[in-house]
């Protein structure tokens, strides 16, 4: 489905949905009654794309910016499934959860190695492990796949293709930290612009940038995760694997606009009144 079909079926669904649950709330039959306000500002939170998060960006690094050599870091390996093949040689195994019930860890020189796509799924967890006590912490950005592209002996293989995103983690990233789009054509940036996103937020190769410069000169250092948006006339371009910051979106800008039509409907039955709640 095209993003011309589904813009409008986004305003309708959206009108339709307002329009029920007003009817709802007007409707109601003998023995319910609408929530008080108290009630609604309690729901309020859970309506908004945007997350109250606890984030501390100051662990995130990578291998270049270490303070001291890499062999002074204990590697901790967050990844909680991981094929055999794919385990680091040396690095204890601890998710991010059981780490933080370790205080006798607290002092030590720990380099966190995760799945890699969230800048704020890292300072979520450097800040609740600092809350914990830990003082000498590290998350490497884009994990595992900056560890093996850097061929570090400990690691066993090597990058194969592109690492890809899904439309909900980029919406996530988006309204929560920083993540930079490379649009495959200005079409694909216009469609970007229907669906409410910035402009100052990606950068058109069409226009004389190659992707490898907005790799090179807007992902300030490779700490921003790059996220290529196709659409049903381009694809990856080959050679995009040498950047570990690198991602491609999985069904492109189509699958943007889907994600918004979930939420944005989600958040609306969130918000009509609930009728489970009797008057007292």
């Amino acid at each position: 489905m095209s993003l011309t079909k589904i813009t409008p079926l986004l305003i309708t669904l959206l009108v339709s949905i307002t329009a029920n649950a007003i009817d709802t709330a007007e409707a109601e039959v003998a023995g319910y009654c609408v929530a008080d306000e108290n009630y609604l500002e309690h729901l309020s939170p859970y309506a908004n794309n945007s997350y109250n998060l606890s984030v501390d960006f100051s662990c995130l690094t990578n291998l270049h910016s270490l303070s001291n050599p890499l062999p002074t870091y204990q590697v901790v390996d967050t990844r909680t499934a991981i094929e055999s093949s794919e385990r680091i040689n040396g690095a204890w195994q601890i998710d991010t959860q059981k780490l933080r019930s370790m205080p006798a860890l607290a002092n030590r020189q720990l380099l966190l190695i995760g799945d890699g796509f969230s800048r704020v799924d890292a300072a979520k967890t450097c800040a609740a492990l600092k809350n914990k006590g830990f003082s000498n912490l590290n998350v490497l950005v884009d994990g595992a796949s900056a560890w093996r592209s850097h061929h570090q002996p400990r690691y066993l293989n090597v990058r194969d293709g592109v690492a890809s995103v899904s439309a909900r983690e980029l919406i996530y990233e988006y309204f929560n930290g920083r993540v930079i789009l490379a649009p495959a054509s200005q079409g694909v940036a216009d469609q970007l612009t229907e669906l409410g996103f910035s402009d100052d937020q990606y950068i058109v190769g069409s226009q004389g940038t190659t992707l490898q410069e907005v790799v090179a000169d807007h992902s300030n250092g490779g700490y921003y995760p790059v996220v290529f948006v196709n659409d049903e006339q381009h694809s990856a371009a080959s050679g995009m694997d040498r950047f570990t910051n690198l991602y491609v979106l999985d069904g492109g800008v189509n699958a943007i606009a889907k994600e918004l039509l979930k939420s944005r409907w989600i958040n609306a039955r969130r918000e009509s009144t609930p009728r489970r709640h009797y008057c007292g």
